[in-house]
Formats: C-alpha cells, sequence, structure tokens
C-alpha cells in the first residue's frame, strides 16, 4: 500500500458519515465510528453517505485535524445539532454542539454506531470480499500470482495498457484469493498467455494454487521446461512440483490454450515441509464489548487492541447490539424498541449501539457533550498525517464547498496491487475517477496544495507502470493542467515538473494515439477517436450527438472534437513544460500540427459555423458531419466550439466564437455557459448536462479568455459562479452538482467535491492575496508576495497579437506603483480587491514588480 498525508483517523467512511480507523491498512480493514443526534422517541435516522439523509459537511482543516457536521433536527433550521471530530492523543474527541434557537423546549437524543468494516470486491456498494488466509510451514514463502513481473496477455486488446482502475492486466479481485487478488480474468484462454515471476525463493517444492473449470494445460519454465496439467476444479484445488532449488529464482507460466484460470499464488517450501493450509475464515465484526459507567470498550476478534469511548457519566445511556443488512430500515424501526439490547438477527452486519438519552435543551440555550475516542492500536506507517494548515475565512458556500472537498474521502480503494484512501467526486462514488480527481486537485491547490501533489501522482503513472495512467471514466486529461496550476502556484516548482513530465507525457501520447497500443488516432482523418476507452468524451454524459452514439451503439469510427482540442492544448503546455526542464519538445509541435490540421480539414463545418462529430467509414477515412434531423448540426455546444479553447482558431473565428458565448439566447444563461447551445434543436431542459451549467468546461472557457484579453467576460463567468454557488448553498446547504438552466436551482449530487471545485479556483483568483491568475499561456517562474508588495518572474507564451490579461489579487483602493521588464507594454487597472494587468505582447517574458 502507498503512503499518503492523510491522518490515521478521518471522515474515511463509505455508509455511514463520522470518522474511519484503519487498523489493517494492508488488508483494507477498518473500524468506522458515527455519532449523530436524534429526536428523543422522534426520528432517529443515521447519516447515511449513499444518499441525501439529512446532514451537510460543514467544516474541516485542510490537514483534517477536525471536521464537522451538520444536522438540523426539525423543519426549521433553527434547531440542529454539529458533531466536531478533533485530534486528541490516540483518538479524537467528539463534541456534540445542540442549539435550540426556537422558542419550545426540544428533547434529543445521541448515538454512536461502532461497525469494523472489511475491504468490498470493488466499488459502488459491493458485498466484502471474503478472502482465504494461508498458513505457511517453517522457512515457506507465499508469492501472490499478482504479483507478476512480466505479462504477456491479450495484446492486442486496446485496454492492454490502459486498464481500468489502476488494475494491472490480468489482476483480479476476489473471493477466496489469499489477501483477495490474484491472476485470472481470461488468463489462459489463449496460446502463448504468459506470466513471469522474478526474484523468488529457493525452494525444493512449489506449490501452485489455482482454480479453473476445464482442464488447463501450462509449460512450468524456470531454467528448464516441464509440461504441468492442471485437473478441473469448482474450487481452489493445489499442485505440487518439486523442482531444484538453483533453479526457483524466477519462473514463467506459458499457457497451452483452451480455458481461463484464476491463479491464487505460489507456495515455496523447503524439503519435508509440510503443505501450506488455506482458510476463508468468515468475517468477524462482532466485538467483545464491556461497559462500565461512563466508558465502553471494544476489541474486535484478532486485533492486538481495542477502542474505548468515553461520555459524561451523568448522562442516561444504554448501549445496544443491531444485527442489519438494512440499517437505513431497520435503524428508524427500532426508535420505539425500549427493551432489547440485542435487535435483530445474528450473521448480518453488526452495530454496536452507544444511545445517550433524553437530552433536554431548552429554548435559546447550547448544550454540548463531549466523548473521547481512544484506541490502543498502533497507527498505520501509510497514513502520514500532513503539516497543520488554516483556511482564511470566507463566504457561507465557500466554507461549505471546503469541507465537502475535504471530506469527500475514502478508505480502502483498490489502487494496483494494493489499497488506496482516496479523494472521490462524492461518497457515492467511492472509486477512482479521472476528470473528475483532475477537478479535485484543483480544488485543493486552493485548500490543501500536499494533497493536490497527491493526487497527481496517483493518477500520472510511474515509468514501471504497466498502464499509461490511471483511467476510469472520462478520457480528459485535467492532470496536465493540473501540473501547470501547481507548478504557477507553487512559483515556478521545476523540481515538481521534473518528476512529473514523464507521467504527464505519457498520459498525453497515449490519448494522442502513439504509444504503448492506444487507437485513438486509428482513423485516417488523423482526428482523435476516445470511445474505445469510455462512451464519455467530455464528462457530459447526455451531450446530443455522443448520447445518440452510446444509444445506437456506433461510436466506433464517429470523432468528437473535445479530444483532439483537448490533446492540441495538452500538447502546448507539455512543449513549454519540456523547455523549462531541457527536453525535446519537438513531438509536441508536431502534434499540434497535425491534429490543427486534421481540425480544419474534417472537422470544420464552414456551412453550419460549427466544429462537427465527423462520421468516418470502415476504411477509417472521414465521410462528413454527423447532422441532427432538423438540418442543424449536431454538434452544437461546447464540443462544437472547443477549437476555440485549444487556441487554434483564427482571429476573425476566435470573435465569433466569443460572441456566440456571449450571447444569453445561445449560451450565456442566468446561471453561466450553458452546455448546449439554447436555440439549438438538440436542447432539453430536463438533461443532465443538456440545459445545466456545470462549473469544469466554464473553468476551460475562463481560462482562454484571460489568454487573449477578455477580462471582462472572464470576470462575468467567475462571479456568477460565486454568486449562483453562494446563494444556493445558503438557500440549501447543499453542494450540488450542475444548475438546470430552466429552474436555476442546484442539482445532483448534493455533497460534491469534484466537478464544482473550479469554484474554489475562482474564489482563490479573486480573495487570495498575491495570487496571480492567467491562462494557459501563463507561467510563474517565480513569485514572492509580502503584504503590499509583489515580484514575480512571468513567461507569456502565447501568439504574438495576443493581449493576455493576468488578475493578481492585490488588497487595496488604489493602483499601487509597478514595473515590468519585458519587451511589452504592460497595463493595469483595478477591480475591487484585484488588479487586472494587460500586456500587450502575448510572447512576453519579464519581472513585474508591484509595490
Amino acid at each position: 500500500m502507498e503512503t499518503t498525508h492523510l491522518p490515521s483517523w478521518g471522515p474515511y467512511a463509505k455508509e455511514l458519515a463520522g470518522a474511519t480507523f484503519a487498523t489493517d491498512a494492508e488488508r483494507g480493514l477498518r473500524v468506522e465510528f458515527c455519532f449523530f443526534p436524534a429526536l428523543y422517541r422522534r426520528r432517529q435516522s443515521p447519516p447515511f453517505l449513499s444518499w441525501d439523509s439529512g446532514f451537510h459537511p460543514w467544516e474541516a482543516a485542510p490537514d483534517l485535524r477536525y471536521w464537522r457536521f451538520r444536522f438540523p433536527l426539525t423543519d426549521k433550521r433553527e434547531f440542529y445539532a454539529d458533531i466536531l471530530y478533533e485530534a486528541a492523543e490516540e483518538g479524537l474527541d467528539v463534541t456534540a454542539i445542540f442549539v435550540n434557537g426556537t422558542d419550545l423546549p426540544q428533547a434529543a437524543a445521541l448515538h454512536g454506531l461502532v461497525t469494523r468494516r472489511f475491504p468490498e470486491g470493488g466499488p459502488y456498494r459491493q458485498p466484502p470480499l471474503r478472502t482465504a488466509s494461508v498458513e505457511l510451514p517453517p522457512g515457506a514463502v507465499w508469492r501472490s500470482a499478482s504479483d507478476f513481473d512480466d505479462l504477456c496477455f491479450r495484446e492486442n486488446s486496446p485496454h492492454r495498457h490502459l486498464p481500468a482502475d489502476a488494475r494491472p492486466m490480468g489482476m483480479i479481485w476476489g473471493n477466496g484469493f489469499v489477501d483477495g487478488r490474484g491472476l485470472g480474468d481470461g488468463f489462459g484462454e489463449c496460446t502463448g498467455d504468459q506470466a513471469t515471476f522474478n526474484d523468488l525463493s529457493p525452494a525444493n517444492r512449489i506449490l501452485l494454487r489455482y482454480r479453473c473449470a476445464k482442464t488447463a494445460r501450462f509449460i512450468f519454465q524456470g531454467k528448464s521446461e516441464t509440461e504441468i496439467t492442471l485437473p478441473a476444479t469448482d474450487d481452489f484445488a493445489t499442485l505440487s512440483l518439486c523442482v531444484n532449488p538453483s533453479e526457483t529464482g524466477s519462473l514463467t507460466l506459458i499457457s497451452q490454450g483452451g480455458t481461463a484460470v484464476d491463479f491464487d499464488g505460489f507456495a515455496f517450501l523447503p524439503s519435508e515441509a509440510s503443505d501450506p493450509i488455506f482458510r476463508c475464515p468468515p468475517l468477524e465484526d462482532v466485538p467483545e464489548i464491556v461497559q462500565t459507567p461512563g466508558h465502553l470498550e471494544l476489541v474486535y476478534p484478532g486485533d492486538p487492541g481495542g477502542f474505548s469511548i468515553d461520555w459524561p457519566d451523568e448522562l442516561r445511556n444504554q448501549v445496544r447490539e443491531i444485527h442489519s443488512d438494512h440499517l437505513q430500515f431497520d435503524f428508524p424501526l427500532a426508535t420505539h424498541d425500549h427493551v432489547r439490547k440485542v435487535i435483530g438477527t445474528p450473521g448480518a452486519k453488526h452495530y454496536t449501539n452507544l444511545f445517550l438519552r433524553p437530552i433536554p435543551i431548552a429554548p435559546g440555550e447550547s448544550r454540548e457533550i463531549r466523548l473521547r475516542l481512544r484506541s490502543t492500536l498502533p497507527k498505520s506507517p501509510h497514513f502520514l498525517g500532513a503539516p497543520a494548515a488554516a483556511l482564511s475565512p470566507a463566504d457561507f458556500g465557500i466554507e461549505r464547498l471546503r469541507a465537502t472537498l475535504l471530506t469527500n474521502v475514502v478508505f480502502p480503494v483498490q489502487y494496483k496491487r494494493g489499497y488506496i484512501a482516496h479523494h472521490c467526486p462524492g461518497k457515492f462514488w467511492d472509486s477512482l475517477y479521472t476528470w473528475d480527481s483532475g477537478f479535485i486537485g484543483l480544488g485543493m491547490c486552493e485548500v490543501n496544495p500536499i494533497q493536490a501533489g497527491e493526487i497527481l501522482r496517483r493518477y500520472l503513472c510511474d515509468p514501471e507502470d504497466d498502464f499509461a495512467y490511471v483511467h476510469h471514466g472520462s478520457t480528459v486529461p485535467v492532470q496536465i493542467h493540473l501540473l501547470q496550476t501547481l507548478f504557477n502556484l507553487l512559483g515556478g516548482d521545476r523540481d515538481l515538473l521534473r518528476e512529473r513530465f514523464a507521467g504527464a507525457r505519457r498520459m498525453h501520447r497515449f490519448l494522442a494515439g502513439r504509444t504503448e497500443g492506444s487507437i485513438t488516432a486509428e482513423l485516417q482523418s488523423g482526428l482523435l477517436c476516445p470511445f474505445a476507452y469510455f462512451y464519455n468524451s467530455g464528462g457530459w454524459d447526455d451531450y446530443p450527438p455522443q448520447w445518440k452514439l452510446w444509444h445506437e451503439n456506433r461510436t466506433h469510427g464517429v470523432t468528437p472534437v473535445i479530444t483532439t482540442a483537448q490533446i492540441i492544448r495538452t500538447a502546448k503546455l507539455l512543449r513549454r513544460m519540456a523547455l523549462l526542464i531541457g527536453e525535446d519538445p519537438a513531438e509536441f509541435d508536431a502534434d499540434i500540427q497535425h491534429l490543427s490540421e486534421a481540425l480544419f480539414r474534417h472537422a470544420w463545418n464552414p456551412k453550419t459555423r460549427w466544429f462537427s462529430y465527423v462520421e468516418h467509414d470502415a476504411e477509417g477515412r472521414a465521410i462528413g458531419p454527423m447532422r441532427h434531423e432538423s438540418g442543424e448540426d449536431y454538434n452544437a455546444g461546447l464540443d462544437g466550439l472547443y477549437p476555440l479553447l485549444a487556441g487554434v482558431c483564427p482571429p476573425d473565428l476566435e470573435a465569433e466564437f466569443v460572441e456566440r458565448l456571449k450571447d444569453p439566447d445561445r449560451f450565456w444563461s442566468p446561471v453561466g455557459l450553458s452546455t448546449v447551445d439554447m436555440s439549438a434543436a438538440v436542447y432539453k431542459t430536463d438533461g443532465y448536462w443538456n440545459g445545466s451549467v456545470w462549473m469544469p468546461h466554464q473553468w476551460f472557457v475562463w481560462r482562454y479568455l484571460l489568454d487573449i484579453g477578455e477580462s471582462d467576460f472572464a470576470l462575468a463567468i467567475a462571479e456568477r459562479a460565486l454568486e449562483l454557488w453562494e446563494r444556493e448553498v445558503r438557500e440549501s446547504w447543499c453542494c450540488f452538482e450542475h444548475f438546470p438552466i430552466e429552474t436555476r436551482r442546484g442539482a445532483g449530487w448534493h455533497h460534491f467535491g469534484g466537478l464544482s471545485a473550479p469554484v474554489l479556483s475562482w474564489h482563490g483568483a479573486l480573495n487570495t492575496p498575491g495570487r496571480i491568475s492567467g491562462g494557459y499561456n501563463c507561467w510563474i517562474l517565480s513569485h514572492r508576495y509580502e503584504p503590499g508588495r509583489l515580484e514575480a518572474e512571468i513567461l507569456l507564451d502565447g501568439r504574438t497579437y495576443d493581449t493576455p490579461v493576468l488578475w493578481i489579487a492585490f488588497p487595496g483602493e488604489n493602483i499601487p506603483g509597478y514595473t515590468w521588464s519585458g519587451k511589452g507594454a504592460l497595463h493595469m487597472k483595478r477591480h475591487q480587491r484585484m488588479l487586472i494587468l494587460r500586456f500587450e505582447n502575448g510572447q512576453d517574458r519579464g519581472k513585474l514588480v508591484i509595490h
């Protein structure tokens, strides 16, 4: 398991909002604690994370040394409770803060639910893995078959070097495997499938554990070759092979074809050693419970320590045990059960329930109840924690979004051959998610840059990884934009570029279709097609032409615009990164040229004035644009304008597209930029993306507008988004995914920290003193700010005829003095707390001093 800059205790749960402690991070084991308020003998609803269950992330520290959830207790918000978790020595301090702002007395209760959790078979609420354990004789060593060093398998598959979810090709998670993972997924069906294992322990005998539905034959190759036969078996079986210890340093399994085999692993045994013993023990989640006045101790089977909860002894209480696989139904049903201490039938999930009741709160009164949560278990070395940090006060909506972003983190998530704690878009998605995570990283730049760098590292692969990048979902390379943003934020950190450039280049090369078996560029037109890897080209699920192709199952041979345009843009970003660290930029120049030519030759439709989805024949030759039945261009939306954001449109077309975006009858709605042209035949008012405003593509537009000097429109986008966000969050207390234009209200997931994170970017651009914000062509090579003075070296990498603008959040009322050492002239004006700098030359470099 990889280390993470997160504390051992954190809001990592997947079922109930609270706190989690990883008791065995390597195996994905954890214990979860949920404290929540209730109305005494009335409404008692646990805060479930998989739907809107009525609570709200309210506040969180950037390093998660504390976090707070808010629970409205009645329809009137004047009566609520906060549950605050704060780091303490060997555990957490938990404070329940009841606030009765009504003119009536209130009767509340406080619940604690404690449960042990096991790693799931995968994301999206799958059941727990039932893993095997191996008991080895003295001197024996176990090697998982998933820990192969080389693999020849499905070499012609487009997914060979871009499997989903960072899972090495051929590796599977499943029940019955030791530690839950092995080698399979059809391995062995084809002659020549092979896996190699190096650095093996010397042995006199190797025991191979496997499972296959039909008899299978393999070549077992070390220094010599042996053909082995694996008899068919419904469950895992073993095959013992006598070997020469000098030949066991490396071995290769080579399939003779015919049937798939699941390989669990190998036991390397000394002479005369007995066979290992494999067991699939039950999932033991019932602790030993010891209660004394004001104190509760829980010890789970097999753990070398346990947990304790302390509360004020004067509070009346009851400790119950609840067995339930459907707690959302069973817990409310138990509200009026005042007799039983054990509810439900053993065998279902076990919860220890601490029930403190009643808690009277007088009109206008606030009452705090403090609990101590401690553990005698050792902290995991994989959770390192991070330096303490603080956030400046912000508007109501920004505070809630910060808390949502920071607490949307889950453990465990399967990653490569182990588990990680992972920031997710929302707890509904307890999984990797490539393009959402890029925006989560951009949001983290505003609250915890260390976590932003960690998110970037997780998705850009290392040279030894057998996949181009960590892929889940839409093929939008936001991580490359995140790398530039972090570089600028950290004042030109070339060490960061050197560390991450190879991974970013590898991501770009794969999406450009020129490495590791990628087929994005297999069409003769030169346009890129991502649909072999995911149905969604731009994150926009129901974008009209994409939606039609997907539902008609004919995505092959039809190209969207965004993929080609985004790869042109990332080529430009990587070109400059290459120059900054002394790498050759020639490949990126070639990408920019041939992809730009392909867009204008095949996708530009002069009749409709859109860049079109392009249909191709069986040989990959472009046929023509995809047209709607109305005769309009099907691509009447942001995708049809995306070459603008690639920076390849001539000035007249650029001006036309910008005016189209500004048009209130087409894109510029009262809540921001519509994803689809509102005047188009394909526009809908009841869609998910179609008919809605989302933040991420507005972020891409905003950055380009700064490159071309459209500061007023860029400012309008940022301010409208911030005003919309603040208004909605004040009203609903929720951080939503998107905003339907017809209703102008938030919709979608209610605790969303993923694609809504650009709101934090705009807030930072306008409110963080000393922050420099520019477009794609702005590179901040050095940056130093102290109140009243800023020094920065800035490189502008655009076109000579551009007049780019930079925003600098600089408190004050007047325009301060400034100098610019570049060749082009610099003009400055003030907008509220911000300075707006306009440069006359888009290609410039110099030192800026403001004082």
